[in-house]
This record gives C-alpha cells, structure tokens and sequence, in this order.
C-alpha cells in the first residue's frame, strides 16, 4: 500500500558543526544560496525553501567513531 500522506524530508550534512538554532538556520539560507534555491528564515524552528515550509532540527549520530551533525529538515 503507498502512503500518499507522506512528507517530505531533506537531510542535510553541513562542514562546521552549529551549537545553536539561530546559527544553523543561517548556514542553511548560505547552503541553499550556494546552490541556487531560495531560502529564507520563517520562525524559531521553520525555513521555507523554494516556498516549501520545512521544520528544522538537527541530530548528532556517530559515523566511524566520529560525531557528525545533521540537519534534518521536515516538510510542514
């Protein structure tokens, strides 16, 4: 059976690592400015990428013993 509710997400990988949100939300708007797509600040927690709301938040996972941040947007 498909799930035709599903949303979207996009999980993002960034160099530097971001201790608070209102840091990351603008190494977003620069990541997707570098790429050509629009990005803009909405609230605390939500950006709108080519007019898509998406939620923001982050996880720190281990990749080979290493702590790596993600950043994981999810479609409003």
């Amino acid at each position: 059976m498909f799930n035709l509710f599903k949303k979207k997400k996009i999980v993002i990988r960034l160099e530097k690592r971001y201790y608070n949100l209102t840091d990351l939300k603008k190494a977003l708007v620069k990541y997707f400015g570098e790429r050509g797509k629009s990005c803009e600040i909405i609230d605390k927690y939500t950006v709108k990428v080519d007019d898509q709301k998406y939620t923001v938040y982050e996880k720190t996972i281990s990749m080979y013993g290493v702590p790596t941040q993600r950043v994981v947007l999810k479609e409003v």
